[in-house]
């Protein structure tokens, strides 16, 4: 699909056809899912991501009168996701009902 094309999608969508934004998913889809893959190796994982800044695109139809660049803003959203995903799985943490008392350490008063 060329370059106008998918503007004139973008243009349509910003002002409320819905069905524009079909064509914008088939568009990014595929571009996206290949930057995610880069950074996430897990297949199922980046595929929630694109789908969730998709999903974060359509929350944020309104904002869309002052994105300047579309391809910037759209990716912009996919790193938020990427890094949202990346705390969470280094910043796991445990409930303290599941480890055992030792492992938590003595404290003599």
């Amino acid at each position: 699909m060329e370059e106008k094309k998918i503007a004139g999608y973008i243009e349509a969508w910003k002002k409320g056809n819905e069905l524009a934004f079909n064509f914008i998913l088939d568009y990014y889809y595929p571009r996206l899912l290949t930057a995610a893959l880069r950074v996430i190796q897990v297949r199922e994982d980046a595929e929630e991501l694109v789908m969730n800044a998709f999903l974060k695109l359509w929350q944020y139809q309104k904002r869309m009168d002052s994105v300047l660049k579309f391809d910037n803003y759209l990716f912009g959203i996919l790193r938020q996701e990427i890094a949202r995903l990346s705390r969470q799985k280094w910043i796991s943490t445990v409930s303290l009902d599941e480890v055992p008392l030792p492992a938590l350490g003595t404290t003599d008063h």
